[in-house]
């Protein structure tokens, strides 16, 4: 019988990893890596830990398993709680599992309090977080074990920091003696953390050697909370860093890997010999060279030290012994584990199923989805218990940085409860960016901004995101906001010299990319503005340099490596070109870049037919269009924005009107019931629009054309033609009276269809020499 345990390392960065395990310190890991699996795993913006373990369970993204922050608003209370199961809107593999008869275990997950009913046992993160002061007797808080009456037979697992043994310490600080511990508070929190950590790691101990579950699953926050007080003071020493501190603390981040590694390998002496880990972290942590020089001091600011990859490993008899996972991402976690028990993939998970690294081929089987199956009845939940000590959790991450320290107000008013909906909405619009849905990103984006357009921090990511929907004119707009503290301000030359970038200026890229990386946040993107700038300006020789620089501290970049295939092929060295490619696509499968080099390569051999463009010229009318919804809704929006806050000065009713939202229908439309609904046929003239026109009127649809253009041996069934289309940029309103049916519209009059009616486009695609000669044909030649 297969079974999994998913141990979660909050923050564990993958060159920290190979660096340790290079040093001998990390003896376990290496042994999973050599007998299994080991690669990187793709996280996304903006690297907030709920938002990404919470998609490693799901294996849902951010807007459809609905944890956008680490805090929301109880709707009781109005105060801020942390991030709860209640606010989850997809099933976490434990429920899936639970259903399917599987004996789960759950031990510590992010945001787990209350506990939620499973086919097994779940212990809520709120049962290691109570762990303070000499509380070692005290029954676990209520809310933090299920089923409930497991809390008693679990309560001796839970430690104090005074049950803490302080030669422990010495793994961290081996200079402990000569710390003032009444004046330096972090060897205090080092203890409470490590009293928290054992506690979790008792738990799951204790379940895997007396219930031997199906799936067993911990989480550990301990290397994410050492990163961030400690990392400054790892080797090699950073500027600025004191270097009495240095010398007291540089062992620590060592000592936290080393102690996780150390209970890995106790974990799994508990576990059956049959066991399949897979290990992850839900991104990296900047080391080294990669170390911000300073914190941006806005909510959320510290997560400018997570890295965009953390790590996966694998090992046990479903996996392949030496084997990497390539491309793996956040999202393929949970798609995998369900494929080790033989079951299907929901096809509404964005992810995949890393068979590369999995011993036995399976078929790959999927159903709709899982949130509406529920074949197995769990148990009753017991009653929903709050958090008591939600408060001290806040206060962690208010410490660490994440939250604004207003959330502890007893008292919060209504304007703080605001900020957190819409930091959370902040958050969820930059999540869509990183999934390449910055149309839907707009709004959230915009929300937040339109509350606080000083804001800095909104206003750069919102003219990024109106920069990716091709709206240029609003984005250097938003940009304003930040150039009006002044023209030197790295994050407004940065947008600057994005906006430069398209605009063809690559000089005035150069000039403001470079003021631009000033910012330590910054200046990979704008060493990627250089290059780019360099590359387009033909200035090989630059460009290559700052490549070759850049893959010195990152080997495995692989939108490197595709440049530097670009660079390749531009000088003529098309093997060099070929070979960099290829390993850009090894690191990185999908990177379109490195497609494209390769196929460039192919057509100077002469092994390949042209390469096409990306886009077609009526995709790209397409693209306008979309441009023009997009920019009305931005306007509409601003234009109620402004109003209320006329009406507010005046003492008037507030605007009734509710700002529209950027989505598509629900599903097809009934166009039998809806008298505005438009079915257009387009595509390039002779490209097969006069065949689909016929095949929806055999189907059934009602299509518009008015026979003025006969059939002949060109088209021997008709055109399908309406003659009136033709005056649609004189009179664009002319398109109502194709209300309901099907209307043929050429690719060049798209442009003037009105916004204000509701369409659904069929675009004919057809090879371009094929539609040439065609076109030849019909102009005097045979017909086609």
């Amino acid at each position: 019988m297969t079974k999994v345990l998913l141990v979660g390392w909050d923050s564990a960065d993958p060159d920290v990893v190979r660096e340790l395990i290079a040093a001998g310190h990390m003896p376990c890991l290496a042994r999973i890596i050599g007998a299994g699996s080991f690669g990187t795993l793709d996280s996304y913006e903006p690297y907030l830990s709920p938002m990404l373990w919470a998609t490693i369970a799901t294996g849902k993204d951010p807007e459809q398993h609905g944890i956008h922050g680490f805090a929301a608003i109880d709707p009781e209370t109005g105060k801020a709680v942390p991030t709860s199961p209640a606010a989850r809107r997809a099933k976490a593999l434990w429920t899936l599992l639970s259903e399917q008869g599987k004996r789960c275990g759950v031990v510590g997950w992010l945001g787990s309090h209350p506990a939620e009913p499973v086919k097994g046992t779940y212990v809520a993160d709120s049962f290691a977080r109570h762990a303070r002061g000499d509380q070692t007797t005290a029954p676990p808080p209520p809310g933090s074990v299920y089923p409930p009456e497991r809390a008693d037979d679990l309560a001796e697992l839970r430690l104090a920091p005074s049950d803490v043994d302080l030669g422990l310490l010495g793994l961290f600080l081996p200079r402990l003696r000569e710390i003032d511990l009444k004046a330096d508070p972090r060897p205090g929190k080092l203890v409470e953390h490590l009293a928290e950590l054992y506690t979790l790691h008792n738990a799951a101990v204790t379940l895997a050697a007396e219930n031997q579950p199906d799936f067993l699953t911990v989480y550990f926050h301990f290397l994410d909370w050492v990163s961030h007080v400690f990392m400054p003071f790892h080797p090699p020493r950073m500027a600025g860093v004191n270097e009495r501190d240095f010398e007291l603390y540089q062992h620590v981040v060592t000592g936290a890997y080393r102690l996780q590694d150390l209970l890995l390998a106790d974990l799994l002496r508990h576990c059956a010999a049959d066991t399949n880990l897979v290990l992850v972290s839900d991104h990296g942590f900047a080391s080294g060279g990669h170390r911000p020089a300073h914190t941006p001091h806005v909510a959320a600011g510290i997560a400018a030290w997570h890295r965009p990859q953390g790590i996966f490993a694998a090992s046990g008899p479903a996996f392949l012994p030496q084997s990497r996972a390539r491309g793996a991402a956040l999202v393929d976690i949970t798609p995998t584990i369900l494929a080790l028990f033989g079951l299907p993939r929901g096809e509404d998970m964005p992810g995949r199923v890393l068979t590369e690294t999995l011993a036995a081929a399976a078929p790959l089987r999927t159903i709709p989805t899982w949130e509406t199956s529920a074949p197995f009845a769990l148990p009753p939940a017991h009653p929903a218990a709050p958090d008591a000590g939600g408060d001290a959790l806040l206060r962690q991450f208010v410490q660490l940085g994440y939250l604004d320290a207003s959330l502890l107000d007893s008292h919060l008013s209504a304007e703080t409860s605001e900020e957190v909906r819409r930091q959370n909405q902040w958050n969820l619009g930059v999540a869509l960016i990183a999934w390449g849905h910055p149309e839907r990103a707009l709004p959230h984006l915009h929300a937040a901004f339109l509350a606080e357009p000083e804001s800095g921090q909104y206003a750069y990511h919102l003219a990024r995101c109106l920069l990716l929907v091709g709206l240029t004119d609003e984005a250097a707009r938003a940009a304003t906001t930040l150039e009006d503290r002044g023209d030197d301000h790295p994050r407004a030359c940065h947008l600057r010299a994005e906006l430069a970038l398209l605009a063809g200026r690559f000089s005035a890229v150069l000039t403001l990319a470079a003021t631009g990386r000033r910012d330590p946040a910054l200046a990979r993107d704008c060493d990627r503005l250089t290059r780019t700038a360099l590359i387009r300006l033909r200035r090989f020789s630059e460009a290559r340099t700052s490549l070759e620089t850049a893959l010195v501290s990152e080997p495995r970049h692989a939108l490197l490596h595709a440049g530097l295939a670009l660079i390749n092929f531009h000088q003529r060295d098309t093997a060099g070109a070929e070979a960099a490619a290829r390993l850009a696509l090894e690191l990185q499968p999908q990177l379109p870049l490195a497609k494209r080099v390769l196929e460039a390569v192919a057509q100077r051999r002469g092994t390949s037919r042209p390469i096409r463009p990306e886009l077609t010229w009526p995709e790209l009318t397409v693209r306008a269009l979309q441009r023009r919804r997009l920019r009305e809704e931005f306007h509409h929006r601003e234009k109620l924005w402004f109003q209320s806050k006329l009406q507010s000065r005046l003492g008037l009713a507030p605007v009734a009107a509710v700002p529209r939202e950027l989505k598509a229908p629900a599903g097809p439309a009934d166009v039998s019931r809806h008298d505005d609904f438009h079915l257009i046929v387009s595509g390039a003239p002779r490209s097969g629009t006069s065949l689909m026109m016929r095949m929806l009127a055999m189907a059934g649809m009602p299509v518009l054309t008015d026979g003025v253009r006969p059939p002949d041996d060109h088209n021997p069934h008709g055109y399908f033609e309406w003659e009136l289309a033709k005056q649609l940029p004189r009179d664009p309103q002319l398109i109502a009276e194709a209300a309901g049916q099907a209307v043929k519209v050429v690719s060049p009059l798209l442009r003037h269809l009105p916004a204000n009616r509701r369409y659904r486009v069929i675009f004919m695609r057809r090879d371009a020499g094929e539609i040439s000669r065609s076109q030849q044909a019909m102009l005097g030649g045979p017909a086609v």
